[in-house]
């Protein structure tokens, strides 16, 4: 299955409880598989309402295509596949370089996850350091405590 195309991966079905399912994972509001390049559409619509609704409310209004999404979730990723072992397992320099023999180096993860066929991809042009960037979105604990959000049960 790892060599068949979109068309083809589109087309493959299971049978569920009603009868056949699409195993394709984005499904339309009608329940067919949803083609990747509609993402597009989706969030150019989504940024033009946002733009309706709050251009005369907010300075600067979100704007968002898949691709920054595709580049959030890697940055995030990182961050966090650091942290677990930077800080949270608390690993010596000898035990992270044994950690990264057994489990392997974040960036290879996140190099993997993203389909890059080179690491170079992942560091040097995926993920280019950005004057924007903060990580305190997808890593609360770098927030002081009172600003930190709470869980809900």
């Amino acid at each position: 299955m790892a060599e068949a195309t979109v068309e083809e991966r589109m087309s493959f079905y299971t049978e569920g409880p009603a009868g056949p399912e699409p195993l394709w994972l984005w499904l339309s509001e009608s329940g067919l598989p949803f083609r990747p390049q509609s993402w597009e559409g989706v969030f150019r619509e989504g940024s033009a309402r946002c733009q309706r609704l709050l251009d005369p409310e907010t300075a600067a209004v979100p704007f968002c295509t898949p691709h920054m999404c595709r580049r959030s979730f890697a940055l995030c990723m990182l961050v966090v596949l650091n942290h677990v072992m930077d800080r949270r397992m608390g690993l010596t320099a000898e035990e992270r370089r044994d950690f990264r023999l057994l489990y392997g180096d974040p960036w290879r993860m996140v190099q993997d996850l993203l389909g890059h066929a080179q690491l170079e991809t992942t560091r040097a042009i995926y993920l280019l350091r950005s004057p924007t960037f903060s990580c305190v979105p997808c890593w609360p604990e770098s927030l002081p405590r009172a600003d930190r959000p709470t869980r809900r049960s």
